[in-house]
């Protein structure tokens, strides 16, 4: 690889972590994870999914200019930490939107970079960076940690640093790669990101009065179970979300489900972690950044495939064995196993950052890697995460409490585990795929 080539892909690389990092330490866990943690129904909620959703539609339109992209994400997110030192600007709430949109318009932008290595042949480059993009937020929201244990208030002022390296690391991708990228995205896969981004609304829309109406069941009976209509929306955009997944191609629609079953299978596990070491901050910032490290040098690797099966098979069997060995009450590893739960915090930032990464070759074709990891996984995360609530009911009611779902690590394993027979499925077909092409250049019949 030509070295101006490397330093740009470093930088985008860069940009792809330190953005997490400084948008988690200001905005929190919910955005960090880019799963939201509550709805806002009514038009009110329209504005602040307004701003995201066009920076990731205008993403998608101008990825071949993902260089622009990338330094004008990093500068949305400059108010933000600005308004640490300057107070005026912290009473607008403009700041949120544009630090939210920046966080989006980036991880688009990265999830460019790849996209144009991976059309240059650089694989092991591009995996990589598709991978740390999407790890990053995962691993900030470790390294933000248990807020209600913990209330770092000097945290806040830690995110001006990454906040500042990323805006040079954008400059000097800009620098170095100012023109457009050679590949050409599909109209369709820009077309289906684009509507993916687009289901952000649905929260917004469907409200308690309309879904009551749908389902034809009481308003009343209705307010007695809230998770049931954020179960609902979550539905809706699953549902949704699938179809467009399926339409843009048979490689990606797997590519997109792989990286969403891994998301969505480490948010309870993640909060058990965090929580575990919240008393240990040093501790759980060395594991949490041990297991990103680990999990771009396992995306790197040309194992990396059978890297992801792997992590996503141990981190399954580390859960059953916190489910079995506490007797079914892994909040104990909270207040007694520290250290064994900062161990498990690495495997699971490395498993999301090692499977993200060996999705994105298949994703990568007809120029899709940036909707499909980007808006279409999304938004497969997001309705899994509002229908997850489903699966962890007690005597038919959500458990309570910030690590009430930790009771179900069940269903977290079969989520990691589903994952890891996706990602096994795409190489296998990815394997038969290139022996096939193999065969037909050398004139040999497939059946010799």
């Amino acid at each position: 690889m030509p070295t101006t080539t490397r330093i740009w892909a470093a930088a985008a690389a860069a940009v792809g972590v330190l953005v997490p990092l400084a948008t988690s330490m200001r905005l929190g866990w919910a955005e960090a994870t880019l799963i939201p943690s509550r709805i806002e129904w009514g038009p009110y909620a329209l504005v602040p999914t307004l701003v995201p959703v066009m920076a990731v539609i205008a993403g998608l339109v101008l990825i071949r200019w993902w260089s622009w992209l990338l330094a004008a994400g990093t500068l949305l997110c400059v108010p933000m930490a600005a308004a640490l030192y300057l107070p005026s600007l912290g009473g607008h709430t403009s700041v949120n939107y544009f630090a939210q949109a920046g966080g989006a318009l980036t991880l688009v932008a990265v999830l460019g970079a790849a996209q144009e290595l991976m059309a240059q042949g650089k694989r092991a480059w591009a995996a990589t960076i598709a991978g740390s993009a999407v790890g990053a937020g995962v691993v900030a929201a470790a390294l933000l940690g248990a807020t209600w244990l913990r209330a770092d208030s000097a945290l806040a002022y830690v995110a001006a640093v990454p906040t500042l390296l990323a805006v040079m690391a954008a400059v000097l991708a800009l620098v170095l790669h100012p023109g457009a990228a050679a590949f050409r995205p599909s109209a369709r896969v820009t077309v289906l990101g684009s509507l993916a981004a687009l289901l952000a609304f649905v929260p917004a829309f469907a409200t308690p009065e309309r879904i009551s109406s749908v389902l034809e069941v009481s308003l009343a009976s209705l307010g007695r179970r809230p998770y049931i209509l954020v179960a609902v929306i979550g539905l809706a955009i699953l549902a949704a979300a699938a179809l467009l997944a399926a339409i843009t191609g048979p490689w990606a629609g797997p590519s997109a489900a792989g990286a969403a079953l891994v998301q969505v299978g480490v948010v309870v596990p993640l909060l058990l972690t965090s929580a575990s070491v919240a008393h240990h901050p040093g501790y759980g910032t060395l594991t949490g950044l041990a297991g990103f490290a680990a999990g771009c040098a396992a995306g790197a690797s040309r194992w990396r495939t059978q890297l992801a099966v792997t992590g996503g098979v141990l981190s399954a069997l580390l859960l059953l064995l916190a489910l079995a060995a506490t007797g079914g009450e892994p909040e104990k590893i909270v207040s007694a196993a520290w250290i064994p739960g900062g161990l498990l915090l690495a495997v699971l930032v490395a498993t999301v950052t090692c499977t993200v990464a060996s999705c994105a070759e298949p994703a990568a074709l007809r120029g899709g890697l940036p909707a499909v990891l980007g808006p279409i996984a999304g938004a497969l995360v997001i309705g899994g995460r509002y229908v997850s609530p489903l699966t962890q009911l007690n005597d038919g009611e959500p458990a309570s409490g910030y690590l009430g779902g930790s009771r179900h690590l069940e269903i977290s394993a079969g989520l990691l585990l589903a994952a890891a027979l996706v990602v096994a499925a795409l190489a296998l077909a990815s394997a038969l795929r290139r022996n096939r092409s193999r065969v037909r250049q050398g004139g040999i019949a497939p059946s010799d």
